[in-house]
């Protein structure tokens, strides 16, 4: 009987040491995408470059290669032969003095874990928060407070009283704050984008939609008393856009009468939402944000329909 009770290993990562429990269980979690903002800790000129390729950070060494990858298996490569020649770990274990396949640049800091890919939990996660604050939108502070602070959680941010007892925990930096309270954004955003892969474009316009309303209408009004109370930041301009290009591809591909948007007062169908995503996106580019071209011109004819159709 003891054959079939054995336990089942533990993954750890061989970046971190953290096993999936405590939050991650493989190397791959540590690569990032490039685009115009992230990842945040890589220098300006080489996000402008590489937009679309794949990176990563050491956290044994607090440094980054000075390659980017166009796939992601291209990068999970790199990072095994980085462990195996500059730390001795891993399955291409190099001998002592071997030379190095591919340069690394250090950073002062090091720079939170990046988020990690949306899985089933996540999307589940996001419909019913979506669903909750429906209930709540129209009501009080002190009834919609809470569930801004759960989507805050959501992205690994928290209420300043939160995130200052993580950094005396030492399990968070100081330094950490300032792009943590963004995360939820970007956490929402990636989920969205996930569930739209899926085939979900109901749960990717809603966010999409929930993400530029924040932006526009809720984001300008909070000052520095509320972020620290919420632990919710600005939307990032990049995820802003990118929700945008995300309503607007996936609205098309709805029927006219979907709901796509909805609380106690009120239900937005997808050929309201339509009109509104390709105005929003226009308003973007004109607000000097990068707005691609074949987008801005689908946008723009959208806009140029006459009304009803």
């Amino acid at each position: 009987m003891a054959l079939f009770n054995k336990a089942k290993p533990v993954l750890k990562c061989t970046m971190c040491d953290k096993t999936r429990e405590e939050g991650c269980g493989s190397a791959d979690y540590h690569i990032e995408q490039i685009s115009t903002d992230e990842p945040e800790w890589l220098p300006e000129g080489y996000r402008l470059s590489a937009i679309g390729e794949y990176t990563w950070f050491c956290m044994r060494c607090n440094s980054y290669p000075e390659l980017k990858w166009p796939k992601e298996s291209g990068a999970s490569s790199g990072i095994m032969v980085h462990l195996g020649e500059a730390h001795g770990i891993g399955l291409l274990r190099a001998l002592p003095g071997s030379p190095t396949s591919f340069g690394m640049r250090q950073l002062s800091r090091v720079p939170p874990p990046p988020l990690r890919k949306p899985g089933f939990n996540d999307r589940v996660q996001l419909k019913d928060w979506l669903d909750l604050f429906g209930t709540v939108g129209a009501t009080t502070n002190a009834q919609i407070d809470p569930v801004i602070i759960t989507l805050a959680r959501f992205g690994g941010s928290g209420p300043a009283d939160e995130l200052a007892a993580r950094v005396a925990a030492g399990h968070i930096a100081a330094d950490w704050i300032p792009s943590l309270v963004n995360r939820p954004w970007r956490w929402m955003l990636r989920t969205a984008q996930e569930a739209s892969r899926r085939g979900d474009r109901i749960l990717s316009v809603r966010a999409a939609m929930f993400i530029c309303h924040w932006a526009e209408q809720f984001g300008p009004r909070l000052g520095p008393a509320d972020v620290d109370a919420l632990g919710l930041g600005d939307v990032p301009s990049a995820v802003h856009v990118d929700a945008a290009l995300l309503g607007l591809s996936d609205v098309q591909h709805l029927p006219p009468d979907t709901a796509v948007a909805w609380d106690t007062q009120s239900t937005i169908l997808a050929r309201d939402a339509l009109p509104t995503m390709a105005t929003r996106l226009q308003l973007l580019h004109y607000d000097g944000k990068q707005v691609p071209l074949e987008a801005l011109a689908t946008a723009q004819a959208i806009s140029a329909r006459p009304a009803g159709r």
